[in-house]
């Protein structure tokens, strides 16, 4: 017997054949979940209809190239994708939180990124790890002065995500902060590699009007229900009770992220250095400002991936019987989580 979705979920598969037999059921079908779905449309034909110009570009055509080089599997790209570009991020990662909190917490910042509740996203058919790998990438660059380098990822990850546009203001404050040389071409790399992620974005968003698709912010109403909101009234529409979901278990995993992420950036405020701090704190305000109509915070715990902070956070935090009770729990909730992803109930 093969692994058959509920009826709810064949709508959702948009004429993607599902994988529901065998061991490819297990290690590609599962992952054919929400919106793996639409980037692995993205990746087989482009953009064929308008909705799908609502995805980023960069994520869906990497997994084309690498499923191209896979002789033509193109989910298994996207996979290998996303898993490259952890590994890759959790390298940096740990480079990173070793100069702010030290190897030991470095370490526990590491093993919180990969247990973390919705980590199994960077894991899935989605961009968040690429985006953390890419953001990383220009902070390291940037915090060395290798303002070519800082400025391709800050780029790239204008064109993967739109959590990517707080980096602007990260790379800004480093290229700010670093002292003169008197050299003019310098000067304008050091705050040209600040621009490039919000030049991404802008690329796709001036390639979408070009194409004549509907504006962005009215796709995302139409097709998902997402708005912009003031971040105070998403917090006040949780205690609402004709618009809170959280009343059931699934919906507190939004609302403990915010938590978190908010206590994370008190925390880094005499810890960590300005830069991140302004990161992490305009990530969140960016988070906060737009949900969607139905559900306070909608994705929240899953945009947040890319707030590397946040997880040196928790290493700092997970020393000794913390960390010993915290990372199972950690674990098992995330087990949690994927399973209600995969079962087409809940997609953060």
């Amino acid at each position: 017997m093969g692994l058959i979705p509920p009826d709810a979920g064949r709508d959702y598969y948009f004429g993607v054949q599902p994988i529901t037999h065998g061991v490819s059921a297990v290690l590609l079908g599962l992952a054919q979940r929400w919106d793996a779905i639409h980037y692995l449309r993205i990746a087989t034909g482009g953009y064929s209809v308008a909705e799908l110009s609502a995805f980023f570009p960069l994520y869906p055509l990497a997994g084309r190239a690498v499923g191209w080089l896979l002789g033509g599997h193109l989910l298994a790209g996207l996979l290998l994708v996303s898993n490259a570009a952890l590994l890759g991020a959790l390298v940096l990662l740990y480079r990173v939180a070793n100069e702010c909190i030290g190897p030991s917490a470095a370490a526990r910042a590491t093993v919180s990124a990969a247990f973390f509740p919705t980590s199994f996203f960077m894991y899935a058919a989605y961009p968040q790890s690429l985006a953390l790998f890419l953001g990383l990438t220009a902070y390291w660059m940037a915090t060395r002065e290798r303002w070519l380098g800082a400025a391709a990822a800050g780029l790239a990850l204008g064109l993967t995500h739109s959590t990517g546009l707080p980096l602007a203001l990260m790379v800004g404050w480093i290229a700010f902060r670093v002292r003169p040389h008197g050299d003019r071409l310098g000067a304008i790399a050091r705050f040209a590699s600040a621009s490039t992620p919000l030049l991404g974005t802008a690329l796709f968003l001036a390639w979408r009007v070009r194409r004549g698709l509907p504006p962005y912010a009215e796709l995302l109403r139409e097709n998902w229900g997402r708005i912009a909101i003031w971040p105070w009234e998403n917090l006040l529409n949780v205690l609402h009770p004709a618009r809170s979901p959280y009343l059931f278990l699934m919906g507190w995993f939004n609302i403990v992220a915010v938590i978190l992420s908010v206590a994370a950036l008190i925390w880094a405020t005499k810890r960590l250095p300005a830069a991140q701090i302004l990161f992490l704190a305009a990530t969140i305000v960016l988070l906060l400002g737009n949900t969607t109509i139905l559900e306070p915070l909608s994705g929240f715990a899953r945009y947040a991936l890319v707030a590397f902070p946040l997880f040196i956070a928790f290493g700092a935090w997970t020393r000794g019987a913390w960390g010993r009770v915290a990372f199972p729990i950690s674990a098992a909730v995330q087990l949690y989580a994927f399973g209600l992803f995969t079962a087409w109930i809940w997609v953060g």
